[in-house]
């Protein structure tokens, strides 16, 4: 196929022919039952996915009879996040959310990749901004009826496979160059952590079990209702927010709390965020030191906090909880139980080296320096997939709207 002219970036008007939706595709809400089936997550990066496959805890229910089915090659939508493209063919069979949409498509009309490309892209995600009912981006939800109101651009079934099979192929090629660059921010990563680990082997100092240096402070445990006291909303972290030496704070949800509640899960700067619940038991006990950056923030009951005494400088700890050793006498002592979590008797069991407080600024001068280092090739490794992926969506939005000259698709 040759492609005479080159994409155009942004929002793009739709060219030719349109139709609406409920013309190509039709719901379909099967509940699971009493039938097992594998659990599915939607991911606008990844698709449609194993739930256990997308690394943080979920909230699951005690039972799934009431999920939806959804078998390979259906579409499914994330009602929440269809304004940001949450869409995804399925190639699992198993069940999602019972808030998600399920559609099969008619064949006989569409060419299921085609409509996929379309409503994954910024032109169909602002249609779904419009119909979206709510209040604020959090809460816009994207009823079915609504979605399956509206139209999209709908070329020859021959020119949908076209432009398909060239998307497919160039997208395949931007994706594998992303999953590359994203490979090497892993190995920045587990080279830090070897050589962390590396470092605080070298340390001459005794051992001391984590209860004699430090205290843990346990979470607020969400879905409890009060109804009496004096009553505020108040920040909390979720394990979400809890990365690997470092905070994702960008959706910081609230809670309604009672002061005297609050006041017991309230986090003071110094204090070691630690994960203790998660749906990927790799990530348990990652920790990163609270800085104070919210006021009056709380933390989630899958989220400890430790207070180190003054023994433990924070970011020297920190350090400490990152090591080989340490993630590995976290993840040995888990409990599988719906995710994977750890005890506040597991964590305090960990023996960490208390070198003098001269040795332990030293060590957290370096990591400083270190970091620096691979910060920098990090952040132009961003700027590099950023490129990319708007690469990738002007090319689709370019190509459904038809704006590239695709002779054999005429």
């Amino acid at each position: 196929m040759t492609i005479a002219a080159r994409p155009v970036a942004g929002d793009v008007a739709i060219d030719g022919p349109t139709i609406r939706l409920k013309h190509v595709l039709a719901e379909r809400d099967d509940r699971l039952g009493e039938a097992d089936a594998q659990l599915l997550g939607l991911s606008k990066d990844l698709g449609v996915v194993p739930r256990s496959s997308m690394g943080d805890s979920v909230a699951l229910a005690d039972s799934l009879s009431k999920y939806k089915r959804v078998t390979r090659g259906q579409l499914v939508m994330n009602k929440m996040q269809a304004w940001n493209g949450a869409f995804a063919i399925s190639t699992y069979d198993g069940v999602v959310s019972p808030d998600y949409t399920v559609l099969r498509f008619d064949g006989r009309q569409c060419d299921p990749r085609f409509i996929e490309y379309v409503v994954q892209g910024p032109k169909f995600a602002g249609q779904c901004a419009c119909v979206a009912r709510g209040m604020g981006t959090g809460f816009l939800r994207v009823n079915t009826s609504d979605l399956l109101s509206l139209r999209v651009p709908l070329p020859s079934l021959a020119a949908q496979g076209a432009i398909a099979d060239y998307l497919d192929g160039e997208t395949a090629r931007i994706d594998a160059l992303i999953v590359a660059k994203r490979r090497v921010g892993d190995l920045l990563e587990e080279q830090r952590q070897a050589w962390l680990s590396g470092m605080i082997r070298q340390i001459h100092a005794s051992h001391t079990p984590l209860k004699h240096v430090a205290q843990i402070q346990g979470g607020v445990t969400l879905g409890k209702a009060y109804t009496t006291g004096d009553l505020r909303a108040w920040p909390y972290l979720r394990v979400a927010n809890v990365q690997a030496n470092s905070l994702d704070l960008h959706e910081i949800a609230t809670i309604e709390l009672p002061f005297a509640v609050a006041a017991r899960h309230r986090l003071r700067a110094g204090d070691l965020l630690l994960a203790e619940g998660n749906g990927n038991p790799d990530n348990l006990g990652r920790a990163v030191v609270w800085e104070g950056d919210i006021p009056d923030c709380l933390h989630q009951n899958h989220v400890f906090a430790l207070r180190p005494s003054s023994a433990l400088r924070p970011k020297y700890l920190e350090a400490v909880l990152a090591t080989d050793a340490a993630r590995r006498h976290l993840r040995e002592g888990a409990s599988q139980v719906g995710i994977a979590s750890i005890s506040q008797e597991r964590v305090l069991s960990l023996r960490v080296p208390v070198p003098p407080l001269g040795v332990q600024d030293q060590c957290t001068s370096a990591i400083g320096h270190y970091d620096a280092r691979a910060g920098a090739i990090r952040r132009h490794l961003g700027t590099q997939i950023a490129l990319l992926q708007e690469r990738r969506q002007a090319l689709i939005t370019a190509a459904v709207a038809g704006q590239l000259d695709m002779p054999e698709a005429a």
